[in-house]
């Protein structure tokens, strides 16, 4: 009969043992930076990029095609054009493309609620593929 509350208390700490490592493992994967990241709030690392001012809005309108998005919104002024776009799957998106002297641009993207750095590569490039193929022309093929 004496074995029964060792066993009692053996179960008890085994049970206390494995709450605390279950609650660690919760606590550490909630505090987890996210995977994009930025000063503009979860919009990935912003790329410098050569061409016309005029030439960005239609330039975003074709390099949204490579991620399978639309451009849902866009807004202009004097220094920055600001896009809200939406994915195949539903996901939004931003995109921001600041003025930086006469023939250069800063563009920052976030694609989906989490970020996905694959997809905001690859729209920087074909943005970027895109206004540079404009660049000192009032025409370009698409590619």
């Amino acid at each position: 009969m004496r074995s029964r509350p060792r066993i009692q208390g053996f179960l008890w700490l085994a049970l206390s043992l494995l709450g605390i490592a279950w609650a660690v493992t919760i606590v550490s994967g909630c505090s987890s930076a996210p995977q994009t990241g930025g000063a503009h709030g979860g919009l990935a690392a912003p790329g410098l990029i050569r061409g016309d001012w005029e030439d960005v809005g239609v330039s975003m309108e074709i390099a949204v095609l490579a991620i399978e998005a639309t451009v849902v919104e866009s807004r202009s002024d004097a220094q920055s054009w600001t896009f809200a776009l939406l994915t195949i799957r539903d996901e939004p998106g931003h995109v921001v493309v600041e003025r930086r002297g006469e023939d250069q641009v800063v563009v920052h993207v976030s694609i989906g609620r989490f970020g996905d750095a694959a997809r905001e590569q690859r729209l920087i490039r074909a943005f970027a593929d895109r206004l540079q193929s404009l660049y000192g022309r009032e025409f370009a093929p698409l590619k």
